[in-house]
């Protein structure tokens, strides 16, 4: 199924296979679930990251995902349960702001947007929108193919952290930004 959406709309998806559990792993290395009170998902794909987000998140903080491909919605719906506290919508990761302002500042953003395939000028909004609306103390991971976004990164946020994780398909690189 993964594949199969991925090749249909790969502008959207940038991925020929779902993340790995190694770099799952990756992404959440150091985050401090326990504190955190609003994380939020870019990309949930067929929801391999959004279920750990969502095991590791605690009893008391809130996790909000967006997706904006129909299957991988449904087959993210389907492998978690329905809670007031997880929230899996169909929505525009670019205009995120619209709903997570509702909330609060966030504590984590966790995205698997192909950024890279997106043009610039989207990409420097977004990463602004981002900064906005982060907790003081709190991360933005990315996860890319390539390393094109770390000069973009820089200048969006003083701490970028690279992790590289050769056990994915393809190798990633992890972003992780404060």
């Amino acid at each position: 199924m993964f594949v199969k959406q991925a090749l249909k709309s790969w502008r959207n998806t940038g991925a020929v296979a779902p993340s790995s559990r190694f770099l799952v792993q990756k992404m959440i290395k150091d985050v401090d679930f326990a504190n955190s009170s609003l994380i939020v998902e870019f990309g949930a794909g067929n929801g391999q990251v959004t279920e750990r987000l969502w095991e590791s998140i605690g009893g008391h903080g809130r996790l909000v995902s967006f997706e904006i491909n129909e299957t991988f919605l449904e087959a993210t719906k389907a492998r978690l349960p329905k809670h007031e506290r997880l929230q899996i919508i169909r929505h525009s990761a670019l205009q995120f702001d619209e709903v997570v302002a509702q909330y609060g500042k966030v504590d984590y953003f966790f995205s698997s947007l192909p950024l890279t395939l997106f043009p610039k000028r989207e990409v420097k909004a977004f990463l602004a929108k981002v900064v906005d609306s982060l907790n003081p103390g709190g991360k933005f991971i990315q996860y890319q193919y390539s390393m094109h976004q770390y000069f973009m990164m820089k200048k969006f946020f003083k701490s970028v952290e690279l992790r590289f994780t050769l056990l994915n398909l393809p190798p990633a690189v992890v972003y992780s930004c404060s």
